[in-house]
């Protein structure tokens, strides 16, 4: 990192907030091979890593007790979170959440279904609106931190840029920014997203939550979807597909299942407990807070988060009346929250996960190749 960057910005390990699973630095997930000694697994950080997954699951379960949506990823990621501020737990290992996002995407295959895809006809239109959309979005919000909250303008545009965190905070970092600021706010609005976001779908008119099919699978269906979803993860993660993981083994299982190759649903059991691996590490990005930070941060960026997603909903009211699509699908595709987190979250919603990561990676594309361009001109002016 140069120098002449302030104190400020270098308190802050980006990639702790950065999307999951896809090109990274600085030390996050990836799929290079770990090596442990024997005597690693008896270490404190792994107790904590430890910790920090029960911790997951049993906030997971409270909310399962208390009938919420999605709860084993929007409430472990509470609990995980309470437990961050508190100075405890850890990150789980990164084989750990790399196992977790291949079994997660094997598993989304399953909502895709020839209909689904035949609905795709009508997306265009719906991207197209996605687009007006982040300009609202931003603007919005923007103007609401800086006339409102009284941030300074670079800090309230970096703050109020939705998904592509990676390319938002280099860039706020090579600004006159207030990097902690931005940093807070975003990660900020990611969790407050999963930790509200399933029960407002399910209030506006969300899916049941995705279910098994009837038939299990045959064992020739479960092996190739353990030998090819793999290979389709290593394959996306070597390509720098965002969120790679992921996305490369939920394609190739959406290819195995709309061809009807290998419909074969992962247990339920292994999908609860992907969903608290998940929990944990969205959780674990608020480890890079300062407790006595959040006061004065915490009501703008709230403010913030409600003119968002207030954007988001008028502009998927209209999306849904215009093309005739579902209320709860468009809404949680617009709305400003990280790429894998949504798509999972849609999944869990029992919302088309195809519709949703679309527009996700769309929107995280499109800002970070337009981003830099956009403000170098701006700088320019």
């Amino acid at each position: 990192m140069p120098s002449g960057r302030s104190s400020a910005a270098t308190s802050f390990h980006w990639s702790s907030a950065f999307d999951l699973q896809g090109p990274r630095d600085h030390g996050a997930p990836s799929l290079a091979p770990v090596t442990m000694s024997p005597m690693a697994v008896f270490s404190p950080r792994i107790a904590s890593a430890l910790l920090t997954l029960i911790v997951s699951a049993l906030g997971g379960w409270i909310f399962l007790l208390l009938d919420f949506p999605a709860p084993w990823l929007s409430g472990g990621t509470l609990a995980v979170g309470i437990l961050t501020l508190a100075s405890r737990g850890a990150n789980p290992p990164d084989p750990v959440v790399n196992l977790a996002m291949l079994l997660l995407g094997a598993s989304m295959g399953v909502g895709v279904t020839p209909d689904a895809v035949g609905q795709a006809m009508t997306w265009p239109g719906s991207l197209l609106g996605l687009f007006l959309s982040v300009f609202a979005i931003v603007g919005l919000s923007a103007l609401f931190l800086w006339k409102v909250a009284g941030w300074d303008r670079n800090t309230a545009l970096y703050a109020s840029i939705p998904g592509a965190m990676p390319v938002v905070m280099m860039m706020a970092a090579d600004s006159n920014a207030n990097v902690p600021r931005v940093a807070i706010a975003q990660v900020l609005r990611v969790f407050i997203l999963v930790a509200i976001m399933p029960s407002l779908v399910s209030n506006i008119g969300g899916g049941a939550p995705v279910t098994a099919p009837l038939r299990t699978g045959t064992l020739l269906e479960f092996l190739i979807l353990a030998v090819l979803c793999p290979i389709g993860a290593y394959l996306a993660y070597r390509l720098r597909v965002p969120a790679g993981v992921l996305m490369g083994s939920f394609i190739v299982s959406a290819v195995l299942h709309v061809t009807e190759v290998a419909v074969a649903p992962l247990p339920p059991l292994v999908v609860v407990l992907s969903f608290i691996v998940l929990g944990a590490v969205v959780g674990r990005r608020f480890s890079n807070v300062r407790l006595r930070e959040l006061p004065a941060i915490l009501v703008p960026a709230f403010g913030a988060f409600l003119v968002a997603t207030a954007s988001a909903l008028a502009a998927a009211l209209a999306v849904s009346h215009l093309l005739s699509l579902p209320l709860e699908q468009v809404f949680l595709a617009y709305v400003p929250g990280a790429l894998e987190t949504m798509i999972l979250m849609a999944f869990a919603l029992g919302i088309d996960p195809v519709y949703v990561g679309i527009h996700q990676m769309a929107r995280f594309v499109g800002l970070a190749l337009l981003l830099p361009l956009v403000m170098k001109s701006r700088r320019k002016l």
